[in-house]
């Protein structure tokens, strides 16, 4: 899985620079594996700028995202091994702590915004105004933690734990 820049993303028709790629329910259905472009490895599209603005934040999300699609993989052809498993745990569990701490920063700077309750449900998608400002108010209760801060670019996690939003001991717990 590689990072490809806004040049390539202007190649693609509907796509723009200022636009990623579409969503797979708009490209069609995933799981037909008799399709033959199902032989490359997949892309993550970005602009050039939000390639920047990420850094190699960006490959790391990526390798991430990557290691979950293998444990995905593994598990479909039923060949999965207790690494395969660990690593996929490990690496969907770091990438769904990653992409919390987006979600909360993004929840934050939409109500910085005057974001209306009723465009948040969309998004979270809530059926309730009500869910999606209860949960607004929870999030903004506390302050942002250290994941939420590096999602907003204010906080660089410790060198020891470079992709996850705690300090983890040589035999996995953390503390």
């Amino acid at each position: 899985m590689c990072v490809t820049s806004s040049r390539a993303i202007r190649d693609r028709p509907g796509e723009g620079p200022d636009r990623p790629a579409p969503l797979p329910e708009e490209r069609g259905p995933v799981s037909d594996t008799s399709r033959s472009d199902h032989d490359r490895p997949p892309t993550v599209p970005l602009t050039a700028a939000d390639a920047h603005a990420l850094g190699a934040d960006a490959e790391a999300l990526a390798a991430l995202l990557g290691t979950a699609l293998h444990g995905i993989a593994r598990l479909r052809t039923g060949d999965a091994s207790v690494d395969d498993l660990t690593d996929a745990i490990d690496g969907t569990t770091t990438l769904l702590e990653r992409l919390t701490g987006a979600r909360n920063a993004a929840v934050r700077a939409f109500h910085a915004r005057r974001g209306s309750h009723s465009a948040l449900a969309r998004a979270m998608h809530l059926s309730s105004r009500a869910t999606a400002q209860s949960r607004r108010r929870a999030l903004l209760s506390n302050p942002p933690d250290a994941l939420e801060q590096w999602a907003a670019g204010t906080h660089r996690p410790s060198p020891r734990t470079p992709m996850t939003g705690h300090d983890r001991t040589d035999d996995g717990a953390t503390r």
